[in-house]
């Protein structure tokens, strides 16, 4: 295992370095601010591939940009933790906050916080080939899938709080006579930048366990 700033391997061309120098400033001063983010900190003023790939990278685009102004740990994070050590935890991190969530507004909120931190992971990654085009794909996908897992053990959480379903019909985590495939990328681990989730639902009436009045 290593660090992501470490395995660095490639610096894209800035397309506005003084809106990239801009941002990064920014950032610095904010990881400064924490004394638990220092060691992030240093790294933007003496590791030159970490300050050149980020103000490269905010240069071009305002996404990523908007995400370490608004949330340094993450970038932080990013930054020292092992790149499939990070993922694993950030998915990790997700089925500990949903199931401990008491309402869809705290998945929701789960949910986003996930996609941000995700969103900078995989960017970084793909942008400083710390991870080559296979893997960013692949960790896009594994993402997804977290996310989408999460979300439904959610709601069959809820449904049998509810009554919908009977308490004998799993155990909270998933449900017999139910699964969910997914369809296109998804499917094939290779999600990108612009695709969507595509997948469908099944159920098995007879072990489903639904409730009499559904």
């Amino acid at each position: 295992m290593s660090a992501f700033f470490e395995r660095i391997a490639e610096i894209p061309q800035a397309y506005d370095a003084a809106r990239g120098a801009h941002v990064l400033d920014g950032l610095k001063e904010a990881l400064r601010a924490k004394p638990e983010l220092a060691p992030a900190a240093r790294l933007l003023t003496e590791a030159p591939k970490v300050r050149q790939l980020l103000g490269s990278a905010f240069s071009s685009s305002p996404y990523l940009a908007s995400l370490a102004l608004r949330s340094p740990t993450l970038v932080a994070e990013c930054l020292v933790e092992d790149p499939d050590a990070h993922l694993l935890d950030a998915c990790n991190s997700l089925a500990a906050g949903v199931a401990t969530a008491g309402s869809a507004r705290e998945v929701m909120m789960q949910l986003r916080r996930f996609k941000r931190r995700i969103a900078l992971l995989a960017g970084l990654a793909d942008l400083g080939s710390v991870w080559p085009t296979e893997d960013v794909l692949h960790a896009m996908s594994v993402a997804a899938d977290a996310a989408l897992e999460q979300s439904t053990a959610f709601l069959f959480r809820k449904a049998r709080e509810a009554g919908q379903i009977k308490p004998t019909a799993g155990d909270g985590t998933a449900a017999p006579g139910y699964f969910v495939i997914a369809m296109g990328k998804l499917g094939a681990m290779e999600l990108n930048y612009s695709s969507d989730i595509d997948c469908i639902g099944f159920y098995d009436a007879d072990r489903a366990g639904l409730s009499s009045y559904i």
